[in-house]
């Protein structure tokens, strides 16, 4: 569990990054993540976004690998 922050400064081509920021968070499991989408807190805690941001939220699952 634990979680960083990215802040866009540019894309390859040295124009505008195409993402402000990229919030990535670490969840233990699969439904640790689900415990935390569905659970008493996550609408709260999801709205909250809309306090720092007006742009869509889109939400990708990965999976750490470690070549």
């Amino acid at each position: 569990m634990g979680g960083e922050a990215l802040i866009g400064k540019a894309a390859v081509d040295g124009s505008d990054s195409p993402h402000f920021a990229i919030g990535i968070l670490h969840f233990e499991s699969a439904d640790a993540l689900q415990s935390a989408l569905t659970g008493e807190h996550a609408s709260e805690v999801i709205g909250d976004i809309r306090n720092f941001t007006d742009v869509q939220l889109i939400i990708q699952i990965n999976e750490r690998i470690t070549p």
